[in-house]
């Protein structure tokens, strides 16, 4: 299926947060930590996202932080297309991705706190 230009914008933007998580990013330890989360369980899935995703987005300016949000809004309302569009770019300790509405969800409710 062909993207459209904006969620192709979406996609490598919200792949520029989510990187943190790409195996050429973590260590062993942080990768072992990562591995055993149960992505099913929002409030362990809340505290990946803040201790991992949430300093990367507050180092990011305000055009970058709305870029993502607005982002992470489409990928919302469409979490299958972009859960599967992020995990074929990057190699997460999580993958696959079950609940791609949870994992949007929860990832936007971390980062707005």
């Amino acid at each position: 299926m062909k993207l459209s230009k904006q969620a192709e914008k979406n996609i490598h933007t919200l792949t520029s947060l989510l990187k943190v998580f790409d195996s050429t990013m973590l260590n062993d330890q942080e990768w072992e930590e990562l591995v055993k989360t149960d992505i099913e369980n929002e409030a362990e899935l809340f505290g990946v996202f803040g201790k991992f995703a949430s300093p990367e987005y507050a180092s990011m300016g305000p055009m970058s932080q709305e870029m993502i949000r607005n982002a992470m809004l489409a990928a919302c309302s469409d979490a299958d297309i972009y859960s599967r569009e992020i995990t074929q770019r990057l190699s997460l300790p999580f993958s696959p991705i079950t609940n791609p509405q949870l994992f949007f969800t929860t990832l936007r409710k971390a980062i707005a706190d």
